[in-house]
């Protein structure tokens, strides 16, 4: 059998042995209000007193909320007056947990925005920017990797049809190209050689460098040069392959500013001719 009293500081109803003598000195295990029980034994006037005023730990319920039910434990006189005023640490600021957790909240939602809004970027920016793709001309008889999709189209330069694939990103400052065009007989009787300096000589002062070059055993040269263009100067890097009797120039032009050597070697460095190497 238990008894049951309730705590006058914080209101909560505890549960008592029945055994308990009158005048226990016993602490609230919610509040750490120390009480004695009175010396009147009938249940219905066993209210306990507090020896010692205390501050409510933590604020009451409303009054129409349940009162939890805790066991309550008998503890010596000495104890109870002791204790109480000589506790070890000091309880722990609910107000500063939580603005300590809304602090980590709101670098969480920084960090988090940080790395919505840089997401986003990236999603704009591959919008404008196509993605990297192979392209295979079978009548050209090469393979190239574009930052999209070439347009085609075909000139008629002094008697020869001069074939273009082309890919110009937003704004018209950069462009990949590949060009070919097949020589008259008889071009190539003075070496493939002749002819690359013949190509390099038109240029003039405007070739900034120069270097040779093979591709499956095919002479080759790159040149980067410069043109004006539009009230703009323009850098190219020219890469000119001869080819039995055949004439490819793999090319990027860019405006000052525009010019990214990662992209542009890439580009380079990804044409492949479509044939048995010599």
């Amino acid at each position: 059998m238990s008894t049951q009293v309730k705590c006058p500081s914080c209101s909560i109803l505890l549960q008592l042995p029945e055994a308990l003598p009158p005048g226990s000195a016993i602490r609230c295990p919610k509040c750490a209000t120390v009480l004695r029980l009175p010396e009147q034994t009938p249940a219905e006037q066993r209210r306990p007193t507090p020896l010692t005023p205390a501050e409510p730990r933590m604020a009451a319920g409303p009054p129409s909320a349940p009162t939890p039910r805790l066991s309550s434990l008998p503890i010596e006189e000495e104890e109870a007056y002791i204790l109480p005023r000589h506790r070890k640490g000091k309880p722990k600021s609910k107000k500063g947990l939580l603005f300590g957790l809304l602090g980590c909240g709101g670098l969480l939602v920084l960090l988090c925005g940080g790395v919505a809004v840089l997401g986003i970027y990236k999603i704009v920016q591959s919008a404008k920017i196509p993605a990297w793709k192979s392209f295979t001309s079978l009548e050209g008889r090469f393979t190239a990797d574009f930052p999209g999709t070439p347009k085609e189209g075909s000139t008629n330069s002094d008697g020869m049809i001069l074939h273009r694939f082309v890919v110009e990103l937003p704004g018209g400052e950069v462009a990949y190209m590949v060009m070919y065009n097949d020589l008259p007989p008889g071009a190539g009787a003075a070496g493939p050689q002749f002819l690359l300096e013949a190509v390099a000589s038109k240029f003039g002062e405007r070739v900034k460098s120069r270097k040779n070059i093979q591709i499956n055993g095919h002479t080759g040269m790159e040149l980067e040069w410069t043109k004006k263009e539009g009230g703009q100067t323009w850098f190219l890097t020219d890469r000119i392959y001869l080819v039995e009797n055949r004439m490819y120039q793999v090319m990027v032009t860019t405006t000052r500013g525009k010019i990214d050597p990662v992209s542009t070697t890439r580009f380079l460095d990804s044409f492949r001719l479509s044939m048995p190497a010599r």
